[in-house]
């Protein structure tokens, strides 16, 4: 006989906000039926805390992807936005 589970949640749903302050970016994943999740910050960083503050050592334009799973859909829910890190000067 074959095991299967059955499913009661939903796949996943990617989002998030972000907002940047300077070289920090703060992101606030507000994905839904998530169970786990990896973050991919354009810079060769990545994470898998829910919530999390992000600096950035440069400034330019970074891709940053939220990859959001449960075991409904455990390849995940992919959602990507462009964070703009704008040059900074010292006093």
């Amino acid at each position: 006989m074959r095991g299967f589970t059955v499913c009661t949640l939903s796949g996943p749903v990617a989002n998030f906000d972000f907002y940047v302050y300077g070289k920090d970016v703060i992101f606030a994943n507000q994905s839904t039926d998530q169970q786990s999740c990896l973050w991919n910050f354009g810079d060769g960083d990545t994470s898998s805390q829910t919530n999390l503050v992000h600096q950035y050592d440069s400034a330019g334009i970074f891709n940053v992807c939220l990859i959001s799973k449960n075991v409904c859909l455990p390849t995940g829910d992919t959602l990507c936005k462009n964070v703009v890190i704008k040059e900074i000067n010292s006093i």
